[in-house]
């Protein structure tokens, strides 16, 4: 049974692997060589306090309902664009199954110049899923990445016992583990990941 503690551990474990096992099985994925990598800060608020100037679910006379917001701005805010996209996220969380139509009324002094539109390489369309429940398990075990080894477990093994799996898995870890200490973490992993 899944808990909120089991599903903590298991993010625990995939932000310590993401580097060695994560991210080559997204570049395969994706079909992309990734280059170079840094990290950014990737703690991003949640309880942000920002309301919208003006939200309204609007019915037009021909019957087309959607929601209507409209913020209003004195200052030329060059990011404003990305302000309203946030909006439009936490607008389409509440209420998914409007469409949302923005406004922005300007009324600064200064000549306009905010972005009003994303190139389309920033817009969000949705996502790339992987499901590694419906990859063949086959391909992790052959993996030289401990931490990519690991991942076998979630994934489809046909007809195998659960219990073949793990000790294929122990195996493998054992063989490419660089010390004692390695293997007691990954097999700590693979006990959390089997449960």
């Amino acid at each position: 049974m899944e808990t909120p503690e089991n599903n903590q551990n298991y993010d625990t474990i995939f932000k310590e692997n993401l580097e060695h096992a994560i991210l080559p099985l997204l570049q395969r994925q994706m079909g992309v060589r990734i280059k170079k990598s840094e990290p950014v800060n990737e703690e991003l608020k949640r309880t942000e306090k920002r309301g919208a100037d003006y939200v309204r679910k609007v019915t037009t006379d021909e019957g087309i309902s959607f929601l209507l917001h409209i913020e209003f701005q004195s200052t030329n805010d060059k990011s404003m664009v990305l302000r309203v996209g946030e909006y439009h996220a936490m607008l389409q969380r509440k209420y998914p199954t409007f469409e949302i139509r923005h406004f922005v009324v300007y009324f600064g002094k200064r000549k306009v110049s905010m972005r009003q539109s994303l190139p389309k390489e920033m817009v969000f369309r949705g996502f790339q899923l992987i499901d590694i429940s419906r990859m063949d398990s086959s391909a992790f075990l052959k993996s030289e990445l401990p931490e990519e080894i690991l991942l076998a477990i979630l994934a489809d093994y046909g007809e195998a016992k659960p219990e073949v799996i793990i000790r294929l898995i122990i195996r493998r870890l054992k063989e490419v583990s660089a010390n004692e200490n390695d293997l007691q973490k990954f097999l700590n992993q693979l006990n959390l990941f089997s449960q």
